[in-house]
This record gives structure tokens, C-alpha cells and sequence, in this order.
């Protein structure tokens, strides 16, 4: 199984998820490819190598149209569920924008489908979640881990004003989640990053599998951090088969024999062994009538249940 192991020490957002996936090696038409089948019109996304404190990661920048419209959750759900995408995709999607719907809705006290998205519903935020899930499905990634997130501290001014660091919508979606403040006075852990990680990671509190690295995608932030390299890693990894006991499936077939001439056992079990018995074996007893009997049992495959018999 194909897993990726998340490293947000400098935080998370959509396009540091871009970023990371194109970084371990994905090429970016493929993934453009995949989101042509959105009814978006307008957008691109500009790819380029960049350096974060020293290291160096892939910075991905989604170009879009000004939009002055607001969507809500059903346009948006509705747009994804049209554009037949793989089915993983989608329903990752969707659950990662429920959930960001879910968190304004009770940051705000208001009904999930009231919600208008602003900064989170934006074309471009469309295009992170739906890429960051379409990346995971063309890397072959089935499940993931993550450290602790970074999410700063400090304030953030937006639409709302000015509200404290991790904003309160992803304070609730980073609820379940690991987190750590960090060194940077900023916004490091954004709504959009912490609902696609907290919609990819469901286990934060076991340790990642023993596995094989298979690749390494540095993803950058859009800014440069004194304290720490603004970046987020991604490792790719393919686990190793469990050690234990195998299991097979077997037949028992079970005959009580009474009125059989003993000279013919030996070629019987002989013809039960060449029919693909793995064993067979008897058992001596007491048939009808208190006749001596012998209790013949057969183990095979299912596959030669009907040769044996």
C-alpha cells in the first residue's frame, strides 16, 4: 500500500499540498488534465523551483479570474459531482469543503448551506482541494500520517476583521488533529490546508507503518519565514506485508466407511493424494449395529473439492 507521511512544521495550505505532490515528481499536466473537467473557466497554475530558508521546494501559484460572486455548498458540491472525476476524488472533495462548511457554519451559528464561502470558496480554493485529492489519486496514495501542525500565532486580518491565529474556522477543523503554535508570528495553517489534511489523515494518534521511501515533494509557502523554512514535506512511502500467520481457505470431507474391503485403503488414499488432497487419514470406530468402521476424512483445496469427491 502506497502511503504519505505529512511534515507540516512551517504549517499547511493548498498550495503547499500542490506543491509537495508536484515536487515528488508528478508531472503537471497530469494533474491539469483532471481538473479540466471542472466547469471553471480562466485559471492556470504557474510551477517554479524556489528557495525557503535555504532549501529548496516547488512553489505552485493558481491563477484565477476575479470572481465577485459567492458560492454555496451545493453550487460547489453540485460543480464537483458533474465533472467526473474519479470517484475518491470527489468524494474527498466534497468532504473536505463539508467540512469547511461545517466549521463557518459554528463559527458564525448559522445553517451549513447558509454559508457563503469567501476566501474558502474562491475558484482558487476549488482548485487546491480538488487537486490536492487528484494529485493523491494520480501518486496512488490510499491513506496518510502527519506530525504535529504548525499554525502560528499572532492575528490575521481578513473579511471578519482582525481574528486570532489558527483563525477560529480552522481552530475547528484542526479539532482531533496534532498541533504545535510554532516559531512564526503568522498565519501558517490556513482553513483550506487543514481541511484537506484533516480529510486525508484519520489516525493522529498511532504511528505511521514501517515503509519503503519511494519519494520526497517539498511544497512552499507563498512567503518567506525568518524562523524556519516555509515549507511542507511530503514523503512518500510503500508499506511493508505484515508479519504473522498466512491463511488459507481448506475442505474437510468426512466418510464413515463399514462394509469396505481393507485391501483397498492404500490405493484409495493413493487416487485421494493424486486428486489434490493435501492429507487424508482414518480413524478406526464402531459403524451400525456395533460393526467395526473406519472414519475416512479428506483435506483439500476448493478448487479440488469436486476431483476428490
Amino acid at each position: 500500500m502506497r502511503i504519505a507521511l505529512f511534515d507540516p512544521w512551517s504549517g499547511i495550505s493548498g498550495n503547499m499540498v500542490l506543491g509537495a505532490i508536484l515536487d515528488a515528481r508528478l508531472p503537471v499536466g497530469d494533474l491539469e488534465a483532471l481538473l479540466r473537467r471542472l466547469p471553471l473557466k480562466g485559471w492556470s497554475l504557474e510551477v517554479s523551483r524556489v528557495k525557503r530558508g535555504g532549501l529548496s521546494g516547488t512553489l505552485v501559484e493558481v491563477l484565477v479570474p476575479r470572481e465577485r460572486t459567492h458560492r454555496h455548498l451545493g453550487e460547489i458540491r453540485g460543480m464537483i459531482r458533474s465533472a467526473g472525476l474519479p470517484r475518491r476524488v470527489e468524494d474527498l472533495s466534497i468532504a473536505a469543503f463539508e467540512a469547511l462548511a461545517g466549521a463557518e457554519a459554528r463559527v458564525h451559528s448559522c445553517a451549513v448551506e447558509e454559508v457563503h464561502f469567501h476566501e474558502t470558496g474562491a475558484m482558487d480554493a476549488i482548485l487546491d482541494i480538488v487537486g490536492s485529492f487528484a494529485g493523491m489519486h494520480l501518486l496512488g496514495v490510499e491513506e496518510a500520517w502527519s506530525s504535529p501542525v504548525a499554525t502560528g500565532w499572532g492575528t490575521v486580518t481578513c473579511a471578519h476583521g482582525e481574528l486570532p491565529v489558527p483563525a477560529p474556522a480552522t481552530a475547528v477543523l484542526l479539532e482531533g488533529a496534532v498541533i504545535r503554535r510554532g516559531r512564526s508570528r503568522a498565519e501558517l495553517a490556513t482553513p483550506t490546508g487543514a481541511a484537506i489534511l484533516t480529510t486525508l489523515v484519520r489516525d493522529w494518534s498511532s504511528p505511521h507503518p514501517e515503509c519503503s521511501v519511494t519519494g520526497v515533494g517539498m511544497g512552499a509557502g507563498s512567503m518567506e519565514l525568518e524562523e524556519a523554512p516555509n515549507l511542507l514535506r511530503m514523503i512518500l512511502g510503500e508499506t511493508r506485508p505484515a508479519a504473522g500467520w498466512s491463511r488459507d481457505e481448506c475442505v474437510e470431507i468426512v466418510s464413515l466407511v463399514d462394509d469396505m474391503d481393507p485391501r483397498l485403503w492404500p490405493p484409495l488414499q493413493k487416487a485421494l493424494l493424486a486428486a489434490g488432497a493435501m492429507d487424508c487419514y482414518t480413524l478406526s470406530g464402531t459403524g451400525r449395529k456395533g460393526r467395526p468402521a473406519l472414519e475416512l476424512t479428506v483435506l483439500c483445496p476448493p478448487e479440488a473439492e469436486q476431483r476428490v469427491l
